[in-house]
């Protein structure tokens, strides 16, 4: 997404880019809202993608949950408190915790917009999800 769409986007409508291609909204928080393009290896195409959006709400994580949903990124949770200089209990990495649950069960977990796209219109579709959420 060009510089010029994601920043009228997210001006308006509270939508942040967290990763190339990732956009979240904070709903509270304990609360953030992801979509994401998603590309698929595909051995004809190399320009075929799928759009992923659900909510994650960390609210009732329990210590266990929060091991599981990070230990892709993170060796443990004082590693993920170390590399940012904050902590779980202070709510300060809420975001960072919904973020990595959401990679983490992008394809299992989330609502998948029909169809794959280009990256082109996968980013014309992501716009426009934003726009009306």
């Amino acid at each position: 997404m060009t510089n010029e769409v994601e920043n009228r986007v997210s001006a308006t409508h509270g939508w942040f880019a967290t990763d190339e291609h990732q956009y979240a909204k904070k709903i509270s928080d304990t609360c953030y809202q992801y979509i994401e393009a998603v590309w698929l290896d595909d051995l004809e195409s190399n320009d075929v993608w799928a759009i992923c959006t659900s909510t994650v709400d960390v609210k009732d994580f329990t210590i266990k949950d929060i091991e599981l949903a990070i230990c892709e990124h993170f060796e443990s949770i004082e590693a993920m408190e170390k590399n940012y200089g904050l902590t779980v209990i202070s709510g300060d990495l809420n975001q960072t915790i919904a973020e990595c649950y959401f990679e983490s069960n992008c394809y299992c977990d989330s609502y998948s917009l029909e169809g794959t796209y280009t990256l082109e219109e996968a980013e014309q579709k992501i716009t426009e999800y934003m726009k009306e959420h």
